[in-house]
């Protein structure tokens, strides 16, 4: 709380800032950029599955018995759908991530997507050529670049392509890092072959899309990862 108003509180939420709209439910709501310091008089407080699907409702309840303890006024405003990009579905006891959305306009920038909206890449069942490391070499680093792909490889922007797709890497698809940080370290001299190995991961995204993480409530609490270790 601020020393001046005790229903003040200062507030900072990273995930949110700069960002236009989040949807809860069928409403969509403005999210103005919150600044360091902002002094507001109603805090939201949002409960998701996500973080809380391994423990048991009784801890759901709990924590809504704590906060009203606290003489806070609560009001439901429905299940969170879509935030950030991030699509969330849910089941019972179970809630799925995903980036389906953001899959899809990414693939537009690189121009998988025809002006009809139809997808013209290949269908990838792997986020690299398989048995092949991304070395300086197998992208051509040391290869001088003809005009025609020193052109091609300015109108692809490397560096807004991989970052995007890292994002994605971090968010919810683990199994593109590989060939991400491996196309990383080659990002100060790009190559046409180094675009198109940027395509290929954006192709295989595209074949995943209707995946992503799914937590379960009662499951686990340790993560279990697969390794394709022939690629």
């Amino acid at each position: 709380p601020l020393d001046d108003d005790p229903y003040g509180f200062q507030v900072a939420i990273p995930p949110l800032v700069g960002r236009d709209t989040v949807k809860i439910g069928e409403k969509s709501y403005e999210v103005p950029a919150l600044k360091k310091g902002i002094k507001i008089s109603l805090a939201a407080f949002y409960v998701d599955d996500l973080t809380h699907a391994h423990y048991p409702l009784k801890e759901h309840s709990d924590l809504i018995a704590g906060l009203q303890s606290m003489g806070l006024q609560l009001d439901n405003l429905g299940p969170l759908t879509d935030v950030i990009g991030w699509e969330i579905e849910r089941g019972i006891g179970q809630t799925k991530l995903s980036l389906k959305s953001k899959i899809e306009k990414r693939a537009k920038t690189m121009g998988l997507i025809d002006d009809d909206g139809q997808y013209i890449g290949k269908e990838r069942h792997t986020p690299g050529v398989e048995r092949q490391e991304l070395t300086s070499e197998s992208l051509g680093c040391d290869e001088p670049l003809s005009p025609e792909d020193a052109k091609y490889v300015e109108e692809f922007d490397v560096r807004a392509q991989l970052g995007g797709l890292l994002h994605m890497y971090c968010s919810c698809y683990p199994s593109v890092g590989v060939p991400l940080i491996q196309i990383a370290a080659h990002v100060n001299r790009p190559t046409r072959k180094l675009c198109d190995a940027l395509t290929h991961v954006m192709e295989y995204l595209w074949t995943i899309r209707d995946t992503g993480l799914t937590y379960v409530r009662g499951g686990a609490r340790d993560f279990t990862t697969y390794v394709d270790a022939s690629h």
